[in-house]
């Protein structure tokens, strides 16, 4: 005798008799529903889903996030200039492509060491807890454009000019 298969249940009980009593009941008020009868007041109206606790936590950032800008999604021209002056070792590739508003971000603050400082350890520091933070490629390039920046105090070739 072969015994039943496994069937997932919206519920997250993926035993047999539990789901798949439930799955009956759900068959059976669709059968009785399209032969026009009408349903029982006690019908599930609603099957609870469990929730991804990621989702979850990247739907309470939607909303508080301002919408997203053209300059969000792609490099302005103040940032390609900053590109050609950072050295080919630094140049932060990986940054631009995930990643442009930061990149953008950075570009901005860089003539200015107090608030490039003050970016660097916002993204660098998880100061409101669980989040999942960058790519270890993408924070190993801001670690390295960090200690670009902390050494490159007084050095205008690295400055970008605001218009």
């Amino acid at each position: 005798m072969m015994e039943a298969a496994p069937v997932f249940c919206p519920a997250g009980d993926v035993t047999t008799s539990r789901c798949g009593t439930m799955l009956d009941e759900l068959i059976s008020l669709l059968k009785k529903r399209t032969e026009g009868e009408p349903l029982p007041a006690e019908a599930p109206i609603h099957v609870p889903i469990p929730k991804d606790p990621e989702v979850e936590a990247q739907a309470q950032w939607v909303g508080r996030r301002s919408p997203q800008r053209d300059t969000d999604r792609s490099l302005t021209s103040e940032t390609h200039i900053w590109l050609h002056t950072v050295p080919s070792g630094v140049h932060p590739k990986r940054l631009c492509r995930m990643h442009p508003r930061i990149a953008n971000r950075l570009a901005q603050a860089w003539p200015d060491q107090a608030e490039t400082e003050k970016l660097f350890e916002e993204l660098l520091q998880d100061r409101r807890g669980g989040r999942r933070g960058f790519p270890p490629i993408v924070l190993n390039e801001l670690r390295r454009l960090r200690e670009l920046h902390r050494n490159r105090a007084g050095v205008a070739f690295y400055r970008v000019r605001r218009r």
